[in-house]
């Protein structure tokens, strides 16, 4: 890839049974890992294989993210291409369109997913339950970071006004990833309570021939 030119990659996600060595891969269970066991804390049946599906596919999102670099001196954007094994490969090509017209707007890149049938059982954890009511709370993606902060303290706080929503404050589940695996991180501060939980995956800082690394 030269210096002149828009980054561009393909990347195919591979089991971690799989002898694939050509191209660039990602390898499941080491590059990207996820605990599904902690996923019973999210829902209030059991999950199905289309979320650990899901998780895996955000998983291979955020790896792929933080390893091409953007260019900044000649463009923003790049051109990512993302093969990932799925337990129901028809389903997620129905969606392939919308999820790569999200992570388009999310990220200013042009995303390319593909599907292939998954290679052996999906991992599903036995049955779990949430620890709050499932009509009280409001989810709110929460980086950590000053613009999150201000959105949560607003939505909050009631000055910005969701749709169906009664006036006055209300309490968040405030949703990060990364490495802060933490269900119970609950705080009561400005006036509502905020419960923090993550989407309980990790990407590898380091693999055999890159680095991961964000500018």
């Amino acid at each position: 890839m030269s210096s002149n030119t828009r980054p561009s990659v393909k990347i195919s996600v591979v089991e971690k049974q799989s002898t694939i060595s050509r191209g660039e891969i990602c390898r499941d269970e080491t590059d990207i890992k996820y605990r599904p066991e902690v996923l019973t804390a999210f829902f209030f049946r059991r999950p199905t294989s289309r979320v650990i599906d899901l998780l895996r596919i955000a998983a291979a999102v955020a790896h792929v993210d933080r390893r091409v670099s953007r260019r900044h001196s000649l463009c923003w954007g790049r051109d990512l291409e993302l093969n990932i094994p799925v337990s129901e490969p028809d389903f997620w090509r129905a969606a392939e369109k919308k999820l790569s017209a999200v992570l388009n707007l999310l990220s200013g890149d042009c995303w390319s997913l593909s599907f292939r049938r998954f290679k052996g059982e999906p991992s599903i954890p036995q049955a779990g339950y949430l620890e709050f009511p499932p009509n009280g709370e409001i989810s709110t993606a929460y980086s950590n970071g000053l613009d999150s902060f201000s959105v949560a303290r607003l939505v909050a706080s009631g000055v910005v006004q969701l749709q169906n929503s009664s006036a006055g404050s209300k309490n968040l589940v405030l949703v990060t990833t990364g490495r802060k695996l933490h269900l119970n991180d609950s705080f009561s501060q400005f006036g509502y309570t905020a419960r923090q939980i993550s989407v309980p995956f990790t990407v590898a800082r380091s693999g055999s021939n890159f680095q991961l690394r964000e500018t």
